[in-house]
């Protein structure tokens, strides 16, 4: 009995993990996936894809970097804007450890978009 009880608490735990993971990805599973597949094809280092959000013609996409020479793990993101039906182009990626989103009015984001793209990451980002 008491190895039901710890598999059943293990897999609660999964499934809220997968769960709060999904909040991550905002939008279309089209515009996602496009997203991601640009950012593959610009950067094929930024292989730890975290999240999405698009919000309209715009997109930010959160990636895991890496450790630093102090062992602590870096996380960087890219913002995208739609230039055409499914095709998206990367418009600003600063350097590791910027602020991104302070920066996406002056790359032409409107503010109210880079508000909510900015919003709901969590612990994990902006």
């Amino acid at each position: 009995m008491k190895k039901f009880w710890v598999g059943l608490t293990l897999a609660a735990a999964m499934s809220a993990g997968f769960a709060s993971a999904a909040v991550y990805y905002v939008g279309s599973n089209a515009d996602i996936a496009a997203v991601q597949a640009v950012e593959r094809k610009i950067a094929p280092a930024h292989n730890h894809i975290l999240g999405v959000h698009v919000v309209g013609d715009y997109a930010l996409l959160l990636f895991w970097s890496g450790v630093d020479w102090q062992h602590h793990t870096q996380e960087a993101d890219d913002a995208f804007k739609r230039v055409s039906g499914e095709r998206w182009t990367r418009i600003y990626s600063p350097a590791i450890g910027a602020d991104t989103c302070s920066n996406l009015v002056q790359r032409g984001v409107p503010a109210a978009v880079e508000k909510q793209l900015c919003s709901g990451w969590g612990d994990i980002g902006s």
